[in-house]
């Protein structure tokens, strides 16, 4: 991780040290974790309180509407605008949905929530660590499990961008007053890696909430796919879900990507001895633009998302969080 240091690493500055060791101390603490965690959880217990509810009440409607639907269908077809065939194709889709819906549709509805987030918290991590997934202490409490992991690691790796920070401070010089050191750095590195990290948490939460709505959705959507007129709700629910966890991929490995680039940078500054700030000043000004170019990949990454699934997200809910959060700071 970039900037890892300790505080024997630094110069007899007794607040520095305080921050440094406060920041080294606090490896298990995450941020966002609990409010991930307790997300998840509340969400997964408000769709098993409602699968049942609305599994119960889509089988009526499917009930009621299935035999109108029957008689239209022999009324169209004496007309001369429909066929046998076609009739026998959309009652085989009928009793597929039906089914789904009596005996699954429950299942379905849980199933379909924990399953879509597990892949975002799994695949989404092990693309972002290389196949060493970082394990958050408390995870295993919450039922979202590997996205807490997901963002504790996101978490470590900022944190770390946090920690060279205080050590450019600590040891750089070139300039007469160390609060212009400070200014600079903190304008150019803890900024833009705060706006990373609000982004990252921003975007998760909004496709847990996706994915939670297309949950509650299902038993509709198992519905409408029983008729021709609805069969295209399910493709469109398909390519949302689909559009979903692209957008995480995208920004998790928008955030491989600037993690490794300040990986690369910081192994050029040497702390053993003090570092003249007038002449790293360009890894600086790399390592800031990283932080901002982060941020807008991850905002792209909903286009992205769209042009492949021909979805339509959009970024609107992600940047009222990101808003919020940069308001209480």
């Amino acid at each position: 991780m970039p900037g890892h240091i300790s505080t024997e690493d630094l110069p007899s500055n007794q607040v520095t040290r305080e921050i440094v060791g406060a920041l080294e101390g606090a490896a298990d603490f995450c941020l966002t974790c609990p409010v991930v965690g307790k997300y998840g959880d509340i969400s997964h217990s408000l769709l098993g309180e409602l699968a049942h509810i609305l599994q119960e009440g889509m089988v009526n409607i499917f009930l009621m509407a299935f035999p109108l639907w029957f008689v239209f269908a022999i009324f169209q077809t004496a007309i001369g605008e429909s066929s046998v065939q076609k009739i026998i194709r959309d009652f085989i889709y009928a009793i597929i949905a039906f089914i789904l819906l009596k005996i699954y549709g429950a299942d379905i509805i849980g199933g379909l929530y924990k399953l879509s987030l597990d892949i975002i918290g799994s695949t989404a991590q092990l693309t972002f660590v290389h196949g060493e997934p970082v394990v958050h202490p408390d995870a295993h409490r919450y039922s979202v499990e590997g996205i807490v992991n997901l963002v504790y690691t996101v978490e470590i790796a900022v944190k770390d961008v946090f920690l060279l920070g205080w050590n450019l401070i600590s040891k750089a010089s070139g300039f007469t007053d160390t609060l212009v050191i400070a200014v600079m750095v903190f304008v150019g590195m803890f900024i833009p890696y705060f706006g990373v990290l609000a982004v990252f948490f921003s975007k998760v939460l909004i496709a847990m909430f996706r994915v939670m709505m297309l949950a509650i959705f299902a038993p509709l959507i198992m519905f409408c796919f029983a008729f021709n007129w609805g069969r295209s709700m399910a493709a469109s629910a398909a390519k949302t879900l689909f559009a979903s966890l692209l957008i995480i991929f995208a920004c998790t490995a928008s955030m491989a990507l600037l993690i490794y680039g300040a990986n690369v940078i910081s192994s050029e500054f040497d702390f053993t001895k003090e570092l003249d700030l007038t002449k790293i000043w360009p890894q600086v000004f790399i390592l800031a633009m990283l932080g901002w170019a982060g941020i807008a990949f991850m905002l792209d990454a909903v286009g992205i998302a769209n042009s492949l699934s021909g979805s339509v997200l959009s970024n609107i809910g992600s940047g009222m969080m990101t808003a919020g959060m940069g308001a209480m700071a």
